[in-house]
């Protein structure tokens, strides 16, 4: 038997007996032929070099893997800062103020529902005019929290409450299925033309009534349900709620619904999980036309109460007189309003940051900035109508600090939720390895192995995947010196981080490969 046969049957978990210094067959090498030392020394000195390799290999796996698992981990923004002061002026505040020592809901989803449920019960008379668009007090807002823990059906039980005890209600339904049934829970009247079999006439007559009232607050506690309606071919569902946010003129050109709404003012509240949001959200194109028209509110249980919470009847019925009297006096100024002074000074100074676009799924969902600010501005502004004493319609500078404020917590917890999210699991899949190769850099070449599992991916492919963090300014990519005389390789290296390589970022996407001298050159 050979040197080479007895070590292929040797385990690598232990010793080899074949070279064990203990053997007697080892010890005694003048029994056996003079190249044999030779031979066995060889194998010896192999089998190390392969337990090394092997090592090696592993040791820098796991390096890599822990590498990854901290570049997602750096990819979560981190949680919201509580709302701050700003956000709890007027009677919204005061009132959530109050309700929180109570409750174990989290103050910012009592507000933001505050202000959408306000918003539907005054109606569309009063708005703030941008050009030719009319910005009512018309709010979608999604709470968005972990199962149980977050207290989102609590913090709209609370807000419901109120109202009903304000004796000021509003059309309230959930069930979100199809644009059809949206429009038909604040359709026209609807008429139909048939002929009179004994004139031969056609006649027009009244088939449905309508529904006068056209205010409508939507009240989803499984929000996710509605995500995936709206992700379904075919459905109209996120057609019509865009245009219920923008305008509230609703119909669609399905032949076998004749219904359509005129003046119709809807509101929207939802309930939904982080993770339920991030697997239903990026997969349709609710990304960009959909999402913008929420504000996603980030909650968490704010205390423990074993007892549970409660309200004494006097604070309730106090805060729901005072309720009634900020509806009645809402509604009562209907018509455009406008900020004043020190409010346009403000405005002037944050609209350049509000405008400003984002990239990725953020991005998307974050993209209607100034008018979010403006209707929320507004609704502060009708809370507080009651209590000036004029009948000017006016948006005043603690208004529109309130409403950044609750702005700027919206935004933060769309960026915990969504990160640097592009929507494109290749595109994210990528993102993840460049920042996991930290300041080195990775080569294109070892990031289409990342991502397809083998190093000959089509440029096509691979392109599709890379450009997007072109795109957002995510990434960046380079040459840097090879080991040879031949073509350097491209780097790419996150946005932000200083290589530690010598690197030459290209000037242009259509850069030529002309300067190689130069990047060896660095």
């Amino acid at each position: 038997m050979t040197a080479t046969d007895a070590g292929a049957g040797a385990s690598d978990s232990g010793a080899d007996p074949l070279f064990d210094e203990s053997n007697p067959s080892f010890q005694n090498l003048a029994t056996h032929p003079p190249e044999w030392a030779d031979t066995l020394a060889r194998e010896r000195l192999e089998r190390a070099r392969d337990r090394e390799r092997i090592d090696e290999t592993r040791a820098t796996t796991r390096a890599e893997d822990a590498a990854f698992d901290a570049a997602l981990d750096l990819a979560v923004a981190p949680w919201p800062t509580p709302l701050g002061e700003a956000a709890f002026y007027g009677m919204a505040g005061e009132h959530v103020e109050c309700i929180a020592r109570n409750s174990e809901a989290d103050p910012a989803a009592l507000l933001t529902q505050e202000l959408v449920a306000f918003g539907a019960v005054v109606g569309d008379g009063p708005y703030y005019e941008v050009e030719a668009d009319r910005h009512p007090a018309r709010l979608f807002a999604v709470v968005v929290g972990e199962t149980a823990n977050a207290r989102k059906g609590t913090s709209a039980g609370i807000v419901r409450r109120r109202y009903e005890r304000a004796q000021r209600p509003v059309t309230m339904k959930s069930g979100l299925s199809s644009g059809e049934g949206l429009i038909w829970c604040v359709r026209d009247p609807i008429t139909k033309r048939d002929r009179n079999k004994r004139t031969g006439e056609i006649e027009e007559h009244l088939a449905d009534d309508g529904v006068e009232d056209k205010r409508l607050l939507v009240v989803e506690g499984e929000f996710s349900h509605a995500l995936r309606v709206v992700g379904r071919e075919h459905n109209t569902l996120a057609a019509v709620i865009r245009e219920a946010w923008d305008r509230g003129a609703l119909s669609t050109l399905t032949k076998n619904s004749p219904a359509k709404a005129t003046g119709a003012h809807l509101c929207i509240i939802g309930h939904i999980t982080p993770e339920e949001l991030r697997r239903d959200l990026d997969r349709t194109d609710a990304a960009s036309g959909f999402g913008n028209r929420f504000l996603w509110v980030g909650a968490k249980r704010s205390k423990l109460l074993p007892d549970g919470g409660s309200l004494d009847e006097s604070s309730l019925g106090q805060m729901a007189d005072e309720l009634a009297q900020a509806v009645d006096a809402a509604k009562a100024r209907p018509g455009p309003w406008r900020r004043d002074e020190a409010a346009r000074e403000l405005w002037h100074a944050v609209y350049p940051g509000l405008s400003g676009g984002r990239p990725g799924l953020l991005g998307a969902v974050t993209s209607r900035a100034p008018a979010q600010v403006t209707r929320l501005g507004l609704a502060y502004a009708l809370l507080d109508a009651h209590r000036t004493g004029s009948d000017a319609r006016l948006i005043e500078r603690p208004h529109l600090e309130a409403a950044l404020e609750v702005w700027r917590y919206c935004f933060d917890s769309a960026r915990h939720i969504f990160g640097d999210a592009i929507g494109d699991p290749k595109a994210d899949e990528a993102l993840a390895h460049i920042r996991a190769a930290g300041r080195q850099g990775i080569t294109r070449t070892d990031l289409g192995t990342a991502l397809f599992g083998r190093q000959n991916v089509s440029r096509e492919r691979l392109a599709r995947a890379l450009r997007p963090l072109l795109d957002y300014r995510l990434a960046q990519r380079g040459r840097t010196p090879g080991n040879g005389a031949g073509r350097p390789p491209e780097v790419w290296i996150a946005t932000g981080i200083t290589p530690s390589i010598p690197f030459v970022p290209f000037s242009s996407l259509t850069e030529r490969l002309t300067d190689r001298e130069r990047v060896k050159g660095v």
